[in-house]
């Protein structure tokens, strides 16, 4: 019997149609054991670098973060924790001030250079 399933791996147990997750589109079917057929969904994974500037008192930083892009859907981590893109809802965690800019760390030119 062939069966068409929409399979996740949580916490080491398969789980059909795991709501929340990133919709990914199907690339290609493959064959599990018990002549079960399973989607295999297309998710790349990149590291990026994202600068901070806060506008209150100058203070300077950068985050790393593991972005998994699937189809349209894009998941954002930082240190291992699901988190909102770098753009979202950024205050400075020294003087607290919401007016703070981000911005793809190659996209920042860095003081002392000239371009």
């Amino acid at each position: 019997m062939t069966v068409g399933l929409d399979v996740t791996n949580v916490g080491g147990r398969a789980v059909e149609g795991f709501p929340g997750r990133p919709r990914c589109e199907v690339r290609q079917l493959h064959v599990a054991s018990k002549g079960l057929r399973v989607r295999v969904r297309s998710v790349q994974t990149a590291t990026e670098k994202w600068r901070s500037h806060c506008l209150g008192c100058m203070r300077v930083w950068e985050d790393v973060y593991v972005v998994r892009y699937c189809g349209d859907a894009v998941a954002w981590r930082l240190g291992g924790v699901a988190v909102q893109p770098p753009w979202v809802d950024r205050a400075c965690s020294s003087c607290g001030s919401l007016r703070v800019k981000v911005l793809s760390a190659g996209l920042v030119a860095r003081r002392g250079t000239t371009e």
